[in-house]
């Protein structure tokens, strides 16, 4: 008996607002499905750019950890060198010390000790200390003393002995 109510009244009802409402149902259920599909597309380039940044910040994070060690390595090698560095400069003074005391002793120095002693001089002052100032002192004052020294010899101009 319900069945029969139930179709008295469908028939009533016209054939084209049936398919109306069966092409607007349809309509929903597509804009519902598209837009499902468009919100899962979002998300699934949402999630491979989060696991692009991901993979980005672990790079980056490797990177970070490689130029600490770069850094730390830099910074030992920085102080080898000025280790390094300050023993060259004592076996410079050394040298200068040394030769330039022997020539005054002597009261005279060759040219070529003489043109030696410049030259370690030269690289002597070249040196500056942890402050930025350039090596003086004691080895100023004794080059001076030397430079005044009578000189035996003389060079040509290809350094050659002329006596």
């Amino acid at each position: 008996m319900n069945e029969d109510i139930a179709w008295n009244t469908l028939s009533k009802i016209p054939v084209g607002t049936i398919v109306s409402w069966i092409i607007l149902i349809t309509i929903i259920i597509t804009g519902f499905s598209m837009f499902i599909i468009k919100l899962y597309k979002i998300f699934e380039k949402s999630k491979s750019i989060r696991d692009e940044n991901d993979e980005y910040r672990t790079l980056v994070k490797k990177h970070d950890e490689a130029l600490e060690l770069i850094r730390q390595e830099l910074k030992c090698i920085m102080n080898e060198q000025n280790e390094t560095k300050k023993r060259e400069l004592k076996k410079l003074r050394h040298s200068i010390v040394r030769s330039g005391e022997e020539a005054i002793s002597n009261n005279c120095i060759t040219i070529r000790r003489l043109k030696s002693l410049e030259e370690l001089y030269d690289d002597y002052t070249s040196f500056k200390d942890e402050n930025g100032k350039q090596a003086n002192g004691y080895v100023r004052s004794l080059m001076v003393k030397v430079r005044r020294l009578k000189v035996i010899g003389k060079l040509d101009e290809n350094n050659e002995d002329i006596e």
